[in-house]
């Protein structure tokens, strides 16, 4: 964790994708407000209870959760924070997070078509 200003933490969690660890941010303000979630994976969520633990505080504690978007390495430890924290996100965050089956089975027609024309076998001379 680094205080990066007054009442502002970075708090860096580890993920299992390429992309490496991922910053959340702890701002201490009028309310408790965090900065994206992290992936939801035992380790991200043990490094973010240490680091609000050395703060003093809990994922309880948190009255605000801003994502910044929907990968799951910014949202996967949303429901920690749940019932409790108000959540704010674009609107376009809206489908990931209530898994609405239209979004959800449209994207997956769109996935398989991009993987099928990814993965056309060419010979090359």
């Amino acid at each position: 964790m680094e205080q990066l200003s007054e009442g502002i933490y970075q708090l860096t969690l580890p993920t299992p994708f390429l992309v490496g660890p991922v910053n959340t941010y702890l701002i201490k303000g009028d309310a408790l407000t965090l900065v994206d979630t992290g992936p939801k994976t035992e380790d991200a969520l043990f490094a973010l209870q240490q680091h609000l633990q050395e703060l003093k505080l809990t994922t309880m504690d948190i009255d605000i959760v801003l994502l910044t978007h929907h990968h799951p390495d910014h949202i996967g430890l949303l429901h920690e924070f749940l019932p409790k924290a108000k959540v704010y996100a674009h609107e376009k965050v809206n489908p990931w997070l209530t898994k609405d089956q239209i979004f959800l089975k449209g994207l997956k027609r769109v996935l398989l078509y991009v993987i099928s024309r990814a993965w056309c076998t060419t010979t090359y001379n």
